[in-house]
Order: C-alpha cells, then structure tokens, then sequence
C-alpha cells in the first residue's frame, strides 16, 4: 500500500510539473504577428497625454474615498476585499467606489460605457 501511495505521488508530481510548463511555453508564431504591430510615436503621445489628464484632472477631481479605493485596486493591487478591510467600508462600496472612477475615467477619455 506505501508503494502505491509514493507511485500516486510521484505520478502526480510529474503530471502537476508538465502542465506547468505547458502553460509557460509560447509558440513563436503566436509572438510574431505582437513584434510587426508597434505603436507610432503619435500614438504614444495621444496616450501619454490621456493619462496625463487622467491623472491630473479626472482622478483628482473624484471624491477622496473613490479616489483611494480606485488607486488601491489599480496602482496597488488590491483586491477588493483588501480595499475594503483597509478602508473599513463593505466589499460593495469597493465595487461602487470603483464603478464611479472607471466610469469618469471612460468619460473622460470620450468613450461610451
């Protein structure tokens, strides 16, 4: 029964460590057609200039709580239960909070929800 049980383990083991690397590996021809789509030097100065308002008018412009809830999930990598333990709030004011953020961000940016 001990063999039986450290073959299962072993077997495990080998089948865990080969779907591991089979997510890891990326064929070629899928990083091919990323390498010939390089963004133009105005499209990288239309998007510096959008976050650049972003940050500057349409985040500063949101309510301080909105605010810290939307820089806490996006900047820091929270979750949102962690947002909500930090800010002492309920999950779902978390999700409110950032809900409002990312809808005055789209309509900052001029896009439609």
């Amino acid at each position: 029964m001990m063999y039986r049980i450290a073959w299962n383990l072993l077997r495990e083991h080998w089948r865990t460590q080969r779907r591991y690397h089979a997510f890891s590996h990326v064929p070629l021809d899928l990083i091919e057609p990323l390498l010939g789509d390089a963004a133009s030097v105005e499209d990288i100065v239309d998007a510096r200039r959008a976050l650049h308002r972003l940050s500057s008018q349409t985040l500063d412009a949101l309510p301080s709580k909105c605010r810290k809830a939307f820089v806490l999930h996006r900047v820091d990598g929270l979750t949102y239960p962690e947002i909500a333990a930090a800010m002492g709030i309920s999950v779902k004011m978390v999700e409110k909070h950032i809900g409002r953020a990312l809808a005055r961000c789209r309509a900052a940016l001029g896009r439609p929800r």
